[in-house]
């Protein structure tokens, strides 16, 4: 699969939109950037990228802490960047900081669309969500994760700065079936997968990467594309499809249910449940959530 021209021919149906200056975007802390650009070279050491982990305490709690997480299992306790990157890969270690760099700097974006806590709860969920679809699909499972975690990337910076514009995009939601993705394109003639590929981009994020965060409101139609059918693309197009704070997608139950249809092995119950145990172990509580099985059943999902 070659992402980047995949990329590029994608973009030539999708002109960059062109935001106002004073639009302040969301900045990666040096760190991280000096840690992907290093981790692109084939003949960097392990050492090496701890040494400029390690620059930063906060990234190097965030990373101990993961490894050392339900998520990852270890026998052993992680103690150092330099087993921490060892034990997860160079590749799924920039992949986490990029990430971990990423909601550090939105914390301080809630709009009064948007509630960042539960933003990023909602984004975690789409994760680990996406993640068990690309092992059904036996796609990338750490790039479908990142990418779920990402896709809805610049929603905080956009609620906030076009707060206006996006009570009227929500009024229209509400009374028609528009996705939000549909609703944005109407009022601004772009939406937000569309911004956030191009910001990706411009970061120079890695282009699989990139076409999830283009592609995440694919629907399931991107399940029978002969090219991202079986990629991480596909699995976070499944994963946006649960619902959020803004209701992008208002049949996101209905449209998940015709997914089992189209998925071999997946069960949306057994994957709602791996969901809620990951939330249940994590080593970070979440307050007030309600189990993503308890609300499909709320919802009939299952009837």
């Amino acid at each position: 699969m070659n992402w980047t021209e995949t990329l590029e021919n994608a973009f030539t149906e999708f002109p960059k939109p062109e935001l106002p200056t004073e639009i302040k975007l969301p900045m990666i802390p040096h760190a991280i950037t000096q840690f992907s650009q290093k981790a692109d070279d084939p003949d960097v050491s392990i050492k090496e990228l701890a040494q400029v982990i390690e620059i930063d305490s906060g990234l190097s709690c965030e990373l101990l802490k993961y490894v050392n997480s339900a998520a990852i299992a270890t026998r052993n306790p992680i103690t150092n960047a330099q087993q921490a990157i060892s034990l997860l890969g160079i590749r799924p270690s920039k992949l986490f900081l990029l990430t971990r760099g990423l909601r550090a700097s939105l914390t301080s974006r809630d709009s009064k669309h948007l509630n960042f806590s539960e933003f990023w709860n909602t984004n975690l969920e789409r994760a680990i969500f996406a993640k068990e679809i690309a092992r059904l699909l036996r796609a990338d499972r750490d790039i479908a994760y990142s990418a779920a975690m990402l896709q809805d990337l610049l929603l905080p910076v956009f609620t906030d700065s076009f707060a206006e514009q996006y009570d009227s995009i929500i009024e229209r939601q509400s009374i028609g079936s528009l996705s939000l993705a549909e609703a944005e394109r109407e009022e601004f003639g772009w939406d937000h997968a569309i911004a956030a590929a191009y910001t990706m981009k411009d970061w120079n994020f890695p282009d699989d990467l990139t076409c999830c965060a283009l592609f995440h409101h694919g629907g399931l139609e991107l399940l029978s594309h002969p090219e991202l059918g079986k990629t991480a693309v596909a699995a976070v197009a499944v994963s946006s499809l649960l619902p959020d704070q803004l209701n992008q997608t208002p049949e996101g139950y209905s449209k998940l249910v015709e997914a089992e249809k189209l998925i071999p092995r997946f069960y949306l119950r057994s994957v709602a449940e791996t969901v809620d145990q990951y939330f249940e172990e994590s080593a970070t509580k979440v307050e007030n959530r309600i189990p993503l099985l308890e609300r499909l059943q709320e919802a009939e999902v299952f009837i």
